[in-house]
């Protein structure tokens, strides 16, 4: 059969559409997985980079939460309080004024629950300075959240100090009763 020259164009046209067809439907998805193995390649080093960046910094930041917990960092909310309030009544009779706090609230907010207290106090400014900077300087985590200061006597530096404080604690896991049981059975064996 001999084609005249039209036809040949046309069959070869026809042919290397019916070509580049076949070449894209079996070239496109291998093309779509090299892209999406690239796109899993960047996230999971961007995942291993932010793991030894994490690395890092916990070994960085050991030392200081282990200072933290030695230096006044409690497990239990009711031990927590009790060292803010001893300790703010000893910083007031050690300034020698009298510093009377409440209790406010509990707030888990964040990744350690948080303790807010109000406090209120009078005294001269040099005794209230005194207690803000024992605050400061202190190993105990407490936060000053708010304050005010008034005047209570014109021309005198007679003042009312009133605080809004908070502390932190870590909320220590409660055992399970079956891990209960098991540590009675084993302390009572060894009786």
């Amino acid at each position: 059969m001999v084609l005249a020259k039209r036809e040949k164009y046309l069959l070869i046209g026809v042919l290397v559409l019916v070509g580049a067809t076949i070449l894209y439907w079996s070239v496109s998805p291998l093309i779509t997985s090299i892209e999406e193995t690239s796109r899993l390649k960047v996230a999971k080093t961007k995942e291993v980079n932010d793991a030894r960046s994490l690395l890092l910094r916990r070994d960085k930041m050991l030392p200081l939460w282990r200072e933290m917990q030695g230096g006044g960092l409690k497990d239990d909310r009711a031990e927590a309080e009790n060292q803010v309030l001893r300790a703010i009544n000893e910083w007031g009779q050690a300034k020698g004024i009298k510093v009377s706090v409440l209790v406010n609230r509990q707030s888990a907010k964040g990744r350690l629950p948080e303790i807010m207290f109000d406090a209120s106090c009078t005294g001269n400014i040099k005794a209230v300075a005194g207690l803000l900077e024992d605050m400061k300087n202190s190993k105990i985590p407490i936060r000053l959240n708010e304050m005010t200061i008034t005047a209570r006597k014109e021309a005198t530096d007679d003042v009312a100090v009133s605080m809004k404080l908070s502390t932190i604690y870590t909320a220590a896991k409660t055992a399970s009763p079956t891990s209960r049981a098991a540590a009675t059975e084993t302390t009572g064996a060894r009786r």
